[in-house]
């Protein structure tokens, strides 16, 4: 672990530590009002009493004091005393996956502390980071082929996930004799939806400006999450092109024309319509934050990451975010992701109940995401699905086995294999 990640891991567990202070404190005072509404003002306002919040509230006050200044000591004591041949710690596959399940969590937050620990979107291959860069993608792809296929992770997960010989870039890679290059990324899957786009977006533009051979196609590639980054990066980038008819604010107006080299894209266990997890996390949430006793318990489980929340009803694009309160995810909100006018969609989705379930197992789907929401239905809300996009079902594949399932690569391979093949003919 690297001497900055060692002081992140103990800045995390300090933020922690404060955090639950505070929670803890709250929920003390929550249950002592109601004893003191029903003993009266003396009880409430008798001298013991008071002394007792007094001392209460100094020791929560001390505790925080002493984190922090904790936190600040062995956080630089973990930095300087890191060796010199020290590794990050998302360089290994556990390491990695412990560091995704923090920020899948929390990833916002990190980032907002500047957190080492908070990844930024980049290329990896086998825990490296490979330089978007003309020299660093070179040494990183010495046999570039002219079609790149982009992975893209889902929540807590990692790029380690794309990665190995029996991964499916690198079966893709075998199958059509090294004429397919594979790009894994890695990112934080806490962070919006819409910033994750936003950086896709322009990792996508700096690739094809720097890719060792002139790329004639792009093939995206999204699991759970990283279909939505997709989306929201595909809609960002057309709006930037087209600039007299925006809907959404852009920040950054540079070129996107990597849209139009993109032929297809693989959206696998996507939740366009949301998911229902957090649907009922953020249900029971909002109980706990109606009653006084509990209200201390909703505020720690709304430190749950963006990202997270985005997943509530699937939201891509900023302008859907209420700027009075981004807390807010409200389906009168919703726009229709744009679609790369290029490219040919491919949506998957997987149920795990036989069909006699009926429309129980459309609504189970894969254990996360619900058929309707994978396959991109339109919704009430005005939302529009995804035309003309070809339609895969799977039957017994979970959710995160869609990412490695050899059902999900033979629909990849379907595709791309035969269109090698096609224009190998052509």
């Amino acid at each position: 672990m690297l001497g900055s990640e060692r002081r992140g891991s103990v800045e995390a567990v300090g933020a922690a530590v404060i955090e639950v202070a505070g929670v803890v404190e709250d929920m003390q005072r929550a249950i002592e009002a109601p004893f003191a509404r029903v003993l009266g003002r003396p009880f409430a306002w008798s001298p013991a009493r008071s002394v007792d919040v007094s001392a209460r509230a100094n020791v929560h006050r001390m505790i925080r004091a002493i984190t922090k200044v904790s936190v600040i000591g062995l956080g630089q004591l973990a930095e300087m005393t890191a060796p010199s041949t020290a590794k990050s710690i998302v360089a290994t596959p556990n390491g990695a996956a412990v560091v995704a399940g923090l920020t899948c969590a929390f990833g916002d937050h990190l980032s907002l502390a500047q957190n080492a620990l908070a990844p930024t979107m980049e290329i990896r291959e086998a825990g490296q980071v490979i330089p978007r860069t003309p020299a660093g993608l070179s040494a990183g792809f010495p046999a570039a082929a002219d079609t790149v296929v982009v992975y893209v992770h889902g929540l807590g997960a990692t790029d380690f996930g794309w990665g190995g010989d029996s991964s499916f870039g690198r079966r893709l890679e075998r199958e059509t004799d090294g004429k397919v290059s594979s790009v894994v990324l890695a990112y934080n899957s806490g962070a919006h939806i819409h910033d994750n786009a936003a950086d896709l977006n322009r990792l996508l533009a700096d690739l094809v400006a720097s890719w060792p051979v002139k790329v004639n196609r792009l093939v995206l590639v999204g699991h759970s999450m990283g279909g939505l980054v997709i989306r929201g990066a595909s809609h960002l980038a057309l709006e930037q092109a087209a600039p007299s008819d925006r809907r959404v604010r852009v920040d950054q107006a540079r070129p996107a024309w990597w849209t139009d080299l993109v032929t297809e894209v693989f959206l696998i266990g996507t939740p366009h319509r949301g998911a229902p997890l957090e649907q009922v996390s953020a249900l029971g949430i909002s109980v706990l934050d109606s009653m006084p006793h509990t209200a201390p318990l909703a505020r720690l489980g709304n430190r749950r990451s963006a990202g997270i929340k985005d997943l509530r009803i699937g939201t891509v694009i900023a302008a859907e975010l209420d700027p009075q309160d981004p807390e807010v995810r409200e389906p009168s909100r919703h726009l229709t992701a744009a679609c790369l006018p290029k490219a040919k969609y491919h949506v998957i989705a997987s149920t795990l109940l036989s069909q006699s379930w009926g429309p129980l197992s459309e609504y189970f789907g894969d254990a996360l995401v619900p058929v309707s929401s994978a396959l991109s239905d339109p919704d009430a809300n005005g939302r529009e699905g995804i035309p003309n996009a070809e339609v895969h079902r799977l039957r017994g594949v979970k959710h995160a086995e869609l990412q490695t399932h050899d059902a999900v690569y033979e629909v990849l391979r379907g595709v791309l294999v035969a269109k090698q093949l096609l224009d190998c003919w052509g």
